[in-house]
């Protein structure tokens, strides 16, 4: 049986917001070089309370997932490339331009930003030591 990361009691979070047709999303993550946390906020002229309430429960998974012990690349590859609205062009994140989904914008986060997969960011790092293959919270047996 797997035993439950213990997160602290008090955590900071890195919080990004983007706007994607028409809808922003906050993601807010756990800030550590390998995250075990996370929160999707969607809002919209358009967001039930059921899209508010789906994005909340994808958090809460990808979250326990974590905690458990799942690779962080492993979450962001089953994330990246799902096609759906909203998608198409990106505001307010440096790094992605583009995605095809929600979710294929929060994997594309994780792995560009905690993994250093800068093969699906649309803009470089400015800082050359993030533009690498694999980040220091993914290990060797994640990108198998």
């Amino acid at each position: 049986m797997s035993h439950r990361l213990a997160l602290p009691s008090r955590r900071n979070h890195i919080t990004q917001k983007v706007r994607i047709g028409g809808r922003t999303l906050y993601l807010s993550v756990h800030d550590d070089q390998a995250p075990a946390e996370l929160f999707l906020r969607v809002k919209g002229a358009d967001c039930t309370p059921e899209t508010i309430a789906l994005y909340d429960v994808i958090a809460r998974l990808m979250s326990i997932a974590l905690q458990y012990g799942a690779s962080l690349e492993k979450v962001g590859d089953l994330l990246t490339g799902a096609q759906f609205a909203p998608c198409g062009p990106v505001s307010g994140h440096d790094r992605l331009k583009h995605c095809s989904s929600l979710p294929d914008l929060i994997g594309r986060h994780l792995l560009v930003e905690y993994c250093g997969r800068d093969d699906l960011a649309h803009v470089l790092s400015l800082n050359p030591q993030h533009n690498n293959q694999g980040g220091a919270s993914c290990t060797e047996s994640d990108k198998v």
